[in-house]
């Protein structure tokens, strides 16, 4: 993903992007956005193992 993020800023910093540039910019949004998704569902699974030994002990399952 960072990878592409970084190409994706080269491409826009290239002086022939012009006809291009409103599909480069919205291509960068999307990546920038696409990352942000997948960070947070990262942290969420995080969560999610943290939390499920709590929630699957025999005590809190009475």
């Amino acid at each position: 993903m960072d990878e592409s993020l970084a190409t994706i800023n080269t491409i826009l910093g290239s002086r022939f992007v012009k006809p291009l540039r409103s599909e480069a910019e919205a291509w960068k949004k999307n990546l920038f956005l696409l990352n942000q998704i997948v960070e947070e569902w990262v942290n969420c699974q995080k969560q999610w193992i943290y939390l499920e030994n709590i929630f699957t002990a025999p005590d809190i399952k009475r």
